[in-house]
């Protein structure tokens, strides 16, 4: 084994030591930086989704405000009985649901506009549907069914449509109460 040069009081053996001690600091603080940035980037992403949740919730006050104020009596889209149309030309507003079947775009559909789509064609189904069959109805490409299943899994967690069976999504609807229950009070 060579002898260690000496310079100036120190060996080279020493200052190569020194430059892995630094390094390793540099390291410590990139990875202390970059735990502070994923943090930061953590609180931003719940920042957005409840945004996204806030924006949901405020589309939805706003249809069911529209639905409450719309003052077109019932049978008033039927033809009198005359024959005429009694909408003078207009066309007639299509439902939540066949909103919801709209054709296919080519890009995918935000979060926002997702949830709302299957929202509306939930409720205006009798039951459940397989997670497939909303993909389509709700104009997402079948390349996106896990995209919807989990936002469907989310709208579960969050009480506003149940599974059952497993891959069969349907709205919550209000239990109805029958008159053998005693009434319970708060």
């Amino acid at each position: 084994m060579p002898a260690a040069v000496v310079f100036r009081g120190q060996s080279l053996r020493g200052k190569r030591e020194k430059p892995g001690r630094v390094m390793r600091s540099l390291f410590e603080r990139l990875g202390e930086e970059e735990l502070n940035v994923r943090k930061e980037l953590d609180e931003l992403r719940a920042e957005i989704v409840e945004a996204e949740e806030h924006l949901v919730r405020l589309t939805i006050t706003r249809d069911t405000l529209l639905s409450l104020v719309d003052d077109t009596p019932k049978g008033a889209n039927a033809a009198s009985s005359d024959g005429s149309d009694p909408s003078d030309g207009e066309e007639p507003q299509p439902t939540n649901a066949e909103a919801a079947e709209s054709a296919p775009s080519s890009e995918p559909l935000d979060l926002v506009e997702g949830r709302r789509r299957m929202l509306a064609l939930l409720e205006g189904t009798e039951g459940p549907l397989k997670v497939d069959d909303i993909t389509e109805m709700i104009g997402e490409a079948s390349s996106r069914r896990e995209t919807t299943r989990s936002r469907l899994k989310k709208l579960a967690r969050e009480a506003r449509v149940v599974e059952g069976p497993t891959g069969w999504f349907a709205i919550t609807r209000p239990a109805a109460s029958t008159s053998d229950e005693p009434h319970r009070q708060q």
